[in-house]
C-alpha cells in the first residue's frame, strides 16, 4: 500500500505529467499545512479541504497514515534498511516534533507560517521537484537538501524523525488523543450500566479501554502551560519576522503575496520552479537576504522571459504564497518594473539605433523618444509589468541596458478598473 502511494506521489512530478494543481494538492493533503497556509495567507482556498480527510482519519486511527500511506516515511524506513516495526525509539530523545507543531500554528497565526518547510509531504515534493533538470542551473537541487538531511539523520538514527520529530506525525497524535478524549467523555455520558469501562453485553467498552489507540488522560496542567507557551513564542517570533524590514523586492513570480509575508509562506517545495515552461523561476540563494533562502525568483535569461498567458506556478503553489489568477488576470498583474540604465544603452550612450526592448514588449510599455537624432527607448512604468522580455532581449553585452526590479507588492496596472 505504501509503495502504490509512493508511486501515486511521484506520478504528477514526473516531466511528462506536469499537472501543477495535483502537485500542490499533495502538500495541502497535510492538515499541518493546509491550516497554516489559511492562517499565514488570511485567505483559506479550496485547496485547504484537501486536508480533512487526513484530519477525519487520525481523529480515529491516530497515527494510520504515518505506519501505512506515508511515502516519505517509507522511503526512509527503505533507507535504513530495517523494518520500523523492529525499532525502539531512541533512549533520551525528546518528542520535538510537538513543539514543532505547536510553534508552527502559532507563527501562522502570527501571518509568518515559515515552519511549514519541515512538513513530510512538503520535504518529498522538494525532493521530487529537484529531480527534473533545468538547463544550466544547478540551484534548483537546492530543493532536495531537506530530504536528503531526512535520509542521513534515519540512516544514523532509524526512526527518529518519524517518532520523535515530524510535526505531521505529531498532528495525528494530538487528533487521536482528542478523538479519544471526546470518545471517553461520550462514554461517560451514558447510563451507568455502560458508561466508563462497565461492560455491555458485548463487552465493547472494556475492549476499548485496555487497547493503547483509546485511553483517555486529560492534560496535566503543567503540559497546558507549555503548549499555550510555545504558541506564544511562536507567534511572537512569526511577528517579528513580519515586522522586521526586507531587502530590496526581487522579482517574485505572478501572484506573490506582499514580500514580508511570502518569505514565510512560501514552502520552499519548488512546484513552481518545475512547472514553469520558460525556466526562469530560481531558488534564491540570498538576493533577498536570509529570510528568502530558496524562495523562487525570477531570472531573465537570454531569450527567456514570463510569457504573458502562462500561468503554471499559480496553480502550483500549495499555500497560497502565490496566489491563484486566471490567465486574463494575471496579464494585468505588475510583477515588477522594467528600469534603463542610459550609461549602457546603445541607442542612449552609443547613439546606435537600437529599439530591441520596445519591438518585443508585449504590453507596449516601451515608448520611443527622441535623443540627438536617435531613437531611444524609455519605459512606461504605469504599464510596464515586469516580465522581463525587454530584459532577455536586450543586445547590450557584457551587462544588460534595462532590467527589472521587484515589488514588495504586487498589483493590478490601472488600465482596466474590472480586474
Amino acid at each position: 500500500m505504501r509503495s502504490l502511494a509512493l508511486a501515486g506521489v511521484a506520478l504528477p512530478f514526473l516531466p511528462f505529467a506536469q499537472w501543477p494543481t495535483i502537485m500542490a494538492g499533495i502538500s495541502a493533503i497535510s492538515p499541518f499545512v493546509s491550516l497554516s497556509a489559511a492562517m499565514g495567507s488570511r485567505h483559506p482556498a479550496w485547496l485547504g479541504l484537501l486536508g480533512l480527510p487526513l484530519v477525519i482519519l487520525a481523529i480515529f486511527k491516530r497515527r494510520w497514515f504515518c505506519w501505512h500511506l506515508c511515502p516519505t516515511g517509507f522511503i526512509l524506513e527503505l533507507a535504513a534498511f530495517r523494518r520500523r516495526a523492529g525499532q525502539q525509539p531512541p533512549a533520551g530523545c525528546p518528542h520535538i516534533g510537538k513543539w514543532l507543531l505547536i510553534t508552527g500554528i502559532g507563527m501562522a497565526a502570527a501571518g509568518y507560517p515559515l515552519l511549514t518547510i519541515l512538513d513530510p509531504l512538503q520535504i518529498l515534493s522538494g525532493f521530487f521537484n529537484a529531480l527534473r533538470w533545468k538547463p544550466n542551473e544547478w540551484k534548483v537541487f537546492a530543493a532536495a537538501i531537506p530530504f536528503l538531511a531526512l535520509l542521513i539523520l534515519n540512516f544514523l538514527r532509524p526512526n527518529v524523525w518519524c517518532r520523535w520529530l515530524c510535526p505531521l506525525g505529531a498532528a495525528q497524535q494530538f487528533l487521536g488523543t482528542a478523538g479519544s478524549t471526546l470518545y471517553h467523555h461520550l462514554d461517560c455520558c451514558r447510563p451507568a450500566s455502560q458508561a466508563c469501562g462497565k461492560t455491555n453485553s458485548s463487552g465493547l467498552a472494556e475492549d476499548i479501554a485496555q487497547t493503547n489507540e483509546i485511553k483517555p488522560a486529560p492534560p496535566a496542567k503543567g503540559i497546558q502551560r507549555r503548549v499555550f507557551l510555545m504558541t506564544c513564542l511562536g507567534g511572537i517570533a512569526g511577528w517579528a519576522f513580519t515586522a522586521r524590514k526586507t531587502r530590496a523586492a526581487v522579482v517574485r513570480p505572478p501572484g506573490a503575496v506582499r514580500e514580508d509575508i511570502f518569505t514565510g509562506l512560501c514552502a520552499r517545495c519548488g512546484n513552481c520552479i518545475n512547472v514553469c515552461p520558460e525556466n526562469i523561476i530560481v531558488p534564491d540563494f540570498g538576493a533577498s537576504g536570509l529570510r528568502g533562502l530558496l524562495t523562487p525568483v525570477l531570472k531573465y535569461d537570454r531569450g527567456h522571459y514570463c510569457n504573458e498567458w502562462c500561468a503554471k506556478c499559480l496553480r502550483a503553489c500549495p499555500t497560497s504564497a502565490i496566489r491563484r489568477f486566471s490567465p486574463e488576470q494575471k496579464r494585468l498583474l505588475a510583477i515588477g518594473t522594467a528600469h534603463i540604465d542610459k550609461s549602457l544603452c546603445l541607442a542612449w550612450n552609443d547613439r546606435q539605433d537600437c529599439m530591441v526592448c520596445q519591438e518585443f514588449c508585449p504590453y507596449q510599455a516601451v515608448s520611443i523618444v527622441k535623443h540627438e537624432g536617435v531613437n531611444c527607448p524609455e519605459v512606461r512604468e504605469e504599464i510596464c509589468r515586469g516580465c522581463g522580455a525587454c530584459e532577455s532581449q536586450c543586445p547590450a553585452l557584457p551587462a544588460r541596458a534595462i532590467i527589472v526590479r521587484g515589488k514588495r507588492e504586487q498589483s493590478p496596472v490601472k488600465i482596466n478598473q474590472n480586474f
